[in-house]
């Protein structure tokens, strides 16, 4: 395999991840308040996109060791 290669491997995976961590909140708050319209309203903030990320980002990490 040639470096060029390599390189464009990793910047796909390196967006992908990027893209993950963008777009992923906003598809679980999306999920979660189409599952329980009745008792979740959670507005898609900054703030709720943030939170998201770190209890599941968090959730996960600790999954990983």
């Amino acid at each position: 395999m040639s470096l060029t290669g390599s390189l464009i491997k990793l910047a796909i995976g390196i967006a992908f991840i990027l893209i993950a961590i963008a777009i992923g909140p906003i598809i679980g708050i999306w999920a979660l308040n189409t599952l329980f319209p009745q008792y979740l309203n959670i507005p898609l903030t900054w703030q709720t996109w943030l939170a998201f990320n770190i209890l599941f980002g968090g959730s996960y990490a600790r999954l990983k060791k």
